[in-house]
């Protein structure tokens, strides 16, 4: 019987880089005048530890309002090419001559 095993690991993020202070103010302009509550649960932006996050798409980007089937789509456009350039690395680490290919 095969056996599999892991010969080659690699890591990636999202490209878009958002500070958490962004993050916060953001909330604070959306959440802030529609949650009376949310002043007494805006620390947990500053007690998490959380310095920066990563998204697929600009920051701006999830400030407007979008529905579900967009929102689902820039998640798996997103995920796919995190796939493609994380497999990438891997395989070149192991300098493995595997080529990469996704369904169109």
């Amino acid at each position: 019987m095969p056996t599999a095993a892991l010969v080659s690991l690699a890591t990636s993020v999202p490209p878009h880089v958002f500070l958490q202070k962004d993050v916060l103010g953001a909330a604070w302009d959306s959440l802030g005048p529609r949650f009376p509550e949310f002043e007494r649960y805006s620390s947990i932006f500053s007690n998490t530890g959380i310095v920066k996050r990563h998204g697929v798409k600009p920051f701006d980007w999830y400030l407007e309002p979008r529905g579900w089937p967009e929102r689902t789509e820039a998640f798996l456009g997103g995920a796919e090419a995190l796939l493609v350039d994380v497999a990438g690395k891997a395989l070149r680490r192991h300098n493995s001559p595997a080529a990469i290919s996704t369904p169109s």
